[in-house]
């Protein structure tokens, strides 16, 4: 199939300078947002009504209900993909939450090497480990 995709100049003239197949590179990261948008589907194929207990800034409790699918716990944060695929992050020990834009670094330093791999499967994403070596 014939597509046109639109490059800024500078970006067009690099390519072709050094010679990068374009057609090879857009099928890898095609392939690959469809794999992990996939994956996303199939990990949310089980999501359920969860209710959050939260407090507001004033320490006034108050329930927060998301649509989503828990993805792993580590002590009081629990980890979910959410039915708009956001990432949010519970803490039940203070009651509050936060939504993660980039999971894959984001969390890296929040979960132990085994969450960690756990929660970007779940995600369709391959996790980077550095070996220290």
């Amino acid at each position: 199939m014939d597509i046109t995709v639109y490059l800024p100049d500078e970006l067009g003239t690099r390519a072709k300078s050094e010679r990068v197949n374009l057609s090879a590179m857009l099928r890898a990261a095609l392939t690959q947002h469809f794999k992990e948008a996939d994956v996303m589907t199939e990990t949310l194929s089980g999501a359920q009504p969860v209710l959050l207990d939260l407090e507001d800034k004033d320490g006034m409790p108050y329930h927060g209900r998301i649509t989503g699918t828990l993805l792993t716990k580590s002590g009081d944060l629990s980890f979910y993909l959410t039915q708009s695929r956001k990432f949010l992050v519970y803490d039940a020990g203070k009651g509050s939450y936060w939504v993660v834009a980039n999971p894959e670094t984001d969390l890296r330093g929040m979960l132990h090497d085994d969450a960690y791999a756990d929660a970007m499967a779940a995600l369709g994403i391959i996790p980077t480990f550095d070996l220290n070596v």
